[in-house]
């Protein structure tokens, strides 16, 4: 009997640790979010925080060399892909890993 009780412990830890390991890899899949880009910026005018507003939901922007990129693109609409984040107050952050400017049909160039 306790040879069972070790053996079932055992085998639910791998179970366990099988399952935050697949959750984790999921949580790191980079996305595509399509959004509008606010840059925030100081009474200098450097740039301090960049947001994506996707609808009604605000991406934080990892502000990183990709972010400060990212800002001179400020209220253009953008394709933005990289790994998202949402921590226990449900504020979603972006670590960018590329972006491409959305233009619409009637602005491309004929």
């Amino acid at each position: 009997m306790k040879r069972f009780t070790v053996v079932a412990t055992v085998l639910f830890a791998m179970i366990l640790t099988a399952g935050l390991v697949y959750a984790a890899d999921e949580a790191a899949k980079p996305e595509t979010i399509t959004g509008l880009v606010a840059a925030a910026k100081d009474a200098d005018g450097v740039v301090t925080a960049v947001t994506v507003k996707v609808g009604d939901v605000v991406y934080n922007v990892t502000f990183d060399d990709k972010a400060k990129e990212l800002a001179k693109l400020d209220g253009k609409t953008v394709d933005v892909t990289g790994t998202i984040v949402t921590d226990d107050k449900g504020v979603k952050t972006i670590t960018v890993t590329e972006f491409k400017e959305v233009v619409k049909k009637e602005e491309a160039p004929k």
